[in-house]
C-alpha cells in the first residue's frame, strides 16, 4: 500500500517539474522580448497595408500573395478556409492579393511583411525577429498595461486590442487596422469603441503594449497618421515649397504639386503657373449662335494660354481643335454635337508637336451640348393598326413648324399560327397571334376526339370507366364553427382495403381537425394527420357501400360567406389485389353568417336547438332568437317549429329549413 502511494506522489512530483519546465520559454519570451520596430513605423506599415495593398481575409494567412500553391495550401490546411464559399473567394484572388487573419496580419508585419510577390510570405519570415507564433487568446498575455479601459486620450498609436477569438492594432484618433472576414473582408481601417462617420465599428475588450513595440516615438492621445491638409505659408526662399499643418500642429515641408513643380534643381525656370478657371459655360447652345470661352488666371509664373476643345465621336471624348495664344473672350460657332472644354496655362515657349517639356496647370473641364437649329418632332412609328408619322421639322429657337410630316401607313397584323390538337375531352383548337404586337385569336374550333375504350380503359389517355362513385357531402356552417363532411361509397364491389388520400380544400377558409373511418370489421384503420391521408384493411372481402369516412373541419374565424369545394381521392382494392377504379364527387362547405336552424349559436343543428326553441316558446327573453324560427311556414313560432326542427335533425330532405 505505501509503495502505491509514493509511486503516485513521485509520479505527481514529475508532472509538477515538466509543466515547469514547459512555461519557460513563455516567461523567457514575455519578459525579455525586444522592440522590432517603433510604434509610428509599425502604424505607418499597417495603414500602408490596409490602403495601398490588395488583402483578403485567409485563415493562417500572414501576408502570403496568392499565389496557385498558396491557395492550395491554405485551403487544405485550414477547415475554415475549405469551406465553399471561403474557398471560392480563395481561388478567385489573383497573385496580387496577400492573404492575412487577424493575429497574422500583426505577426507578419513584425517578421518582416513588406509585400514581396516574389516570397512564398511577402517577405515575411516565420517566428522571426524574437516574435514568436501567438494565438489571438496568448498574444494578449504577453502585452503590459492591460486594461479595459477605452479613453482614447490616454491611448497610444500602435497598442493591440484584444476582443473574443479577434485582435487588431490602434492607430490614433479613435481608428484601428484589422483583417476580418467582416465587412470588407479584407485588411481595413475601423472605428475603435466609438462612432466615426465613414468607417464600420468595433468595440473591444481590452488593449495593451506589445513587447515588441518601442513607444518611445509617440505619446497619448496622439496619432501617427497626419493629414498635412492646412495650407499655412510658401517659403521664401523656394516659393515652390509650401508648409502644410496637421490638425495636430505638426508642420511639413512639400512641393505645391497644385501651382508648382516638384523641382529645386532649377527653381526659378521650373515654377508651375496658377490654375486658370473656367467662367460662365453654359450646359447648351445652338449651332447659330456664337459660343463664348472666358477664363480667369493670377497670370503668376504664365507665360499664355491654350483652349482644348473636345468633341464627344461616340466613342468617347477626342481633341477636336487646339487654339495657341488664346485669350479671354474668344468666340467659336461649333457644329451640333456633345463638347468638353478646358484652358491650359503655361510657362514655357508652347510647342506645337511635343508639349512634354512644358509647365502647364489646366483648369477643370467642363462639358455642353451645341444642338442643330432644326428639329423633327412628334415623329413616331406605325403599329399594327395605327399610322405612324415622320415627324414635323421646326425652329428650335421659335418652334415654328418648317416643313410638316407625312402619314406613315399602318404595318397590319403578322399573325403565326399554333395549333392545338384535340383530346379525348377537350376540343382543339387554333391560335393565331401577331408577332408584332401580341394580339391573338383562336379559331378552326375541332369537337374532342372521344376515348379508344378497350377493355374498359382508353388506349389514347388511360381514362378507366369507374367501378364505383365517391361523394364528399356538403354542409352548411358559420365562422368559428366545426363541421362534418361523411364520404359516401357506391355502386362498389366488395373490397379487403381502401386508401383516402389527396384531400384538396382552401386552406385559408378551413382547417382540417380530424378524419374518422365509418367501417365496420376493419382490422386497420389509420390517418396520417401530416400527410392526410389514411388506409383500412377488412378482416375479410366486404361490402363497405354507405358512409366510409368523415372529414371534420373548423370554419376559420372571419372567414368570408360563399361555397368552398372539398374533393378528394379513394382508392380500394379486391381480396386478389385488383384495384377498384372510383370516381369522386366534390363537396364542400357553405359558409353563411348565420347557420340556419342554429339557434344556440354552438355550430351545429341538433335536437338541442329544438329544445331551445321550445324555451323561447315559453320564455322569450331567456331564449331570445337571432333569426327567424318559422321553419314549418305558417306564420307564427310556436311548438310545431320546435318538433318541426327535431324532425329536421332526422330527416333533412323531407323537413326542410328553407
Amino acid at each position: 500500500m505505501r509503495g502505491k502511494i509514493f509511486a503516485k506522489r513521485a509520479l505527481s512530483l514529475v508532472i509538477v517539474i515538466a509543466t515547469a519546465f514547459s512555461m519557460l520559454p513563455f516567461f523567457s519570451v514575455h519578459n525579455s522580448a525586444a522592440p522590432v520596430m517603433t510604434a509610428e513605423e509599425f502604424v505607418l506599415k499597417l495603414v500602408d497595408c490596409a490602403k495601398n495593398y490588395k488583402t483578403l481575409y485567409v485563415m493562417g494567412g500572414f501576408g502570403s500573395p496568392m499565389t496557385e500553391a498558396n491557395k492550395t495550401r491554405y485551403i487544405n490546411n485550414y477547415e475554415y478556409n475549405s469551406r465553399p464559399e471561403r474557398a471560392a473567394m480563395i481561388k478567385a484572388a489573383d497573385e496580387d492579393t496577400f492573404g492575412f487573419d487577424c493575429v497574422c496580419l500583426i505577426k507578419g508585419i513584425l517578421w518582416g511583411w513588406c509585400g514581396d510577390k516574389t516570397k512564398t510570405y511577402g517577405g515575411a519570415v516565420y517566428a522571426s525577429n524574437g516574435v514568436p507564433d501567438l494565438g489571438t487568446e496568448q498574444i494578449i498575455v504577453y502585452c503590459s498595461d492591460v486594461t479595459t479601459t477605452f479613453d482614447h486620450s490616454k491611448m497610444l498609436p500602435g497598442e493591440l486590442l484584444w476582443t473574443d477569438g479577434h485582435v487588431g492594432i490602434y492607430i490614433g484618433d479613435g481608428l484601428a487596422v484589422e483583417c476580418t472576414p467582416k465587412w470588407e473582408n479584407k485588411v481595413q481601417i475601423t472605428a475603435c469603441n466609438k462612432t466615426i462617420s465613414g468607417y464600420n465599428r468595433r468595440d473591444w475588450k481590452k488593449h495593451g503594449k506589445l513587447p515588441y513595440i518601442d513607444y518611445s516615438s509617440v505619446s497619448a492621445g496622439s496619432h501617427v497618421i497626419h493629414d498635412y491638409k492646412t495650407f499655412v505659408r510658401y517659403e521664401d526662399a523656394h516659393p515652390h515649397h509650401a508648409v502644410y499643418s496637421c490638425s495636430c500642429g505638426k508642420q511639413t515641408v512639400k512641393s505645391d504639386k497644385t501651382s508648382f513643380s516638384s523641382s529645386c534643381a532649377v527653381c526659378l525656370e521650373t515654377v508651375r503657373p496658377d490654375m486658370p478657371v473656367l467662367n460662365g459655360i453654359m450646359p447648351e447652345y445652338n449651332d447659330t449662335s456664337p459660343i463664348e470661352f472666358n477664363w480667369t488666371g493670377s497670370g503668376r509664373n504664365t507665360t499664355g494660354y491654350v483652349l482644348f476643345i473636345e468633341k464627344d465621336g461616340g466613342e468617347g471624348f477626342a481633341e477636336y481643335e487646339r487654339i495657341p495664344d488664346a485669350v479671354p473672350g474668344l468666340t467659336k460657332f461649333l457644329p451640333a454635337g456633345t463638347y468638353r472644354v478646358f484652358v491650359t496655362a503655361y510657362n514655357s515657349v508652347y510647342t506645337e508637336a511635343d508639349g512634354s517639356d512644358i509647365l502647364r496647370s489646366d483648369s477643370e473641364k467642363a462639358e455642353f451640348i451645341v444642338y442643330p437649329d432644326t428639329a423633327t418632332v412628334n415623329a413616331h412609328e406605325p403599329t399594327c393598326t395605327e399610322d405612324g408619322y415622320t415627324g414635323d421639322v421646326v425652329s428650335v429657337s421659335t418652334g415654328e413648324i418648317l416643313v410638316s410630316g407625312s402619314a406613315i401607313p399602318a404595318t397590319g397584323h403578322d399573325y403565326a399560327a399554333e395549333t392545338t390538337p384535340p383530346s379525348c375531352t377537350e376540343g382543339g383548337f387554333t391560335t393565331y397571334i401577331c408577332a408584332r404586337c401580341g394580339d391573338n385569336y383562336t379559331a378552326d374550333e375541332v369537337p374532342a376526339a372521344g376515348h379508344v375504350m378497350e377493355d374498359g380503359k382508353c388506349t389514347v389517355c388511360g381514362y378507366a370507366e369507374p367501378d364505383a362513385e365517391a361523394h364528399v357531402g356538403s354542409a352548411d356552417a358559420a365562422p368559428g364553427c366545426e363541421v362534418r363532411l361523411p364520404v359516401t361509397l357506391e355502386g362498389a364491389p366488395p373490397v379487403k382495403s381502401v386508401a383516402v388520400s389527396d384531400v384538396l380544400f382552401d386552406r385559408d377558409v378551413l382547417r382540417l381537425i380530424g378524419a374518422d373511418w365509418s367501417l365496420d370489421g376493419a382490422a386497420i384503420a389509420d390517418w396520417d394527420s401530416e400527410q392526410e391521408k389514411g388506409v383500412a384493411a377488412l378482416k375479410k372481402e366486404s361490402d363497405i357501400n354507405g358512409d366510409i369516412f368523415i372529414l371534420t373541419f373548423y370554419v376559420c374565424d372571419g372567414a368570408a360567406e360563399g361555397v368552398y369545394t372539398v374533393t378528394l381521392k379513394v382508392a380500394a382494392k379486391t381480396a386478389d389485389g385488383s384495384d377498384i377504379v372510383i370516381l369522386t364527387e366534390a363537396g364542400g362547405v357553405n359558409v353563411c353568417g348565420v347557420l340556419r336552424g342554429d339557434l344556440n349559436r354552438d355550430g351545429a343543428v341538433t335536437d338541442e336547438d329544438a329544445i331551445y326553441l321550445l324555451g323561447n316558446t315559453l320564455f322569450a327573453e331567456e331564449f331570445p332568437l337571432d333569426q327567424d324560427a318559422d321553419f314549418n311556414g305558417d306564420g307564427e313560432i310556436t311548438r310545431a317549429d320546435a318538433v318541426y326542427l327535431l324532425y329536421f335533425t332526422f330527416f333533412p330532405e323531407e323537413f326542410p329549413l328553407g
